[in-house]
């Protein structure tokens, strides 16, 4: 797949860009509902979470100084 997105992860290629390179086929679009989505999340201080920078996409490590949560639905918005 890396090969027709210039090495590039096809989520951070866009439909405005796979229709300009002539890489757009038509798709489905389904609707998926994960533990995440439907009960939320929580994570515990101490625990250790990966930050990826936008522009590099290199992944860093850091360590929660506080309880993370993420309300149900909160990552459709």
């Amino acid at each position: 797949m890396f090969g027709f997105f210039n090495q590039n992860l096809a989520m951070v290629y866009n439909h405005e860009q796979a229709a300009v390179h002539g890489v757009k086929v038509d798709f489905d679009a389904y609707w998926l509902q994960t533990q995440i989505t439907y009960a939320g999340l929580k994570i515990d201080a101490d625990s250790y979470v990966g930050r990826r920078d936008r522009l590099t996409r290199q992944v860093t490590w850091e360590k929660l100084e506080d309880d993370f949560t993420c309300e149900a639905g909160a990552l459709d918005r």
